[in-house]
């Protein structure tokens, strides 16, 4: 089985994404990620019921749902910043660099398939170019097109 032109830009990808989460450790990466991606949740799911109480205290209704979202985002945020900061301290011996560094690595390998997997699912929903010809070559394709043409079943 032969490498295609597709594949090469997959590596590339998937290599990029080794790299920088190998490098920059697995509680950094992770915790940088979970930071925004749960504060942003949190904020979405609860904003609304602290609403109210931000326009009692500002007595206005404007900005009111904004600075709810605000703070619930940013108080989120900031403790799972600080968990990052407890846990990234108790990584600091070698061995447990070695560890971040290797746990790191991992989380940059699901990272870089993901976004290949984005990236496939984005191919196989647009309907401008045909990609079949580059596709059928690549490896990448051939293993992870079960699970996307499942998720793009759903388009």
């Amino acid at each position: 089985m032969r490498i295609g032109s597709a594949d090469i830009v997959f590596l590339i990808i998937l290599s990029f994404f080794v790299i920088k989460v190998t490098v920059t450790g697995f509680i950094d990466e992770f915790f940088s990620k979970a930071a925004v991606i749960v504060g942003g949740l949190v904020a979405f799911l609860f904003y609304k019921l602290l609403t109210p109480v931000i326009t009692e205290l500002l007595g206005g209704k404007s900005l009111s749902a904004v600075i709810a979202f605000l703070i619930l985002f940013l108080s989120t945020y900031l403790i799972i910043k600080l968990v990052q900061v407890f846990l990234g301290s108790l990584f600091s011996s070698e061995s447990l660099k070695n560890l971040d560094r290797s746990l790191g690595f991992c989380l940059g390998l699901v990272e870089g398939l993901i976004v290949i997997g984005v990236i496939l699912m984005l191919i196989n929903i647009q309907t401008f170019v045909s990609f079949d010809k580059i596709l059928s070559e690549s490896i990448f394709a051939k293993i992870l097109s079960p699970f996307i043409l499942d998720i793009t079943k759903q388009f």
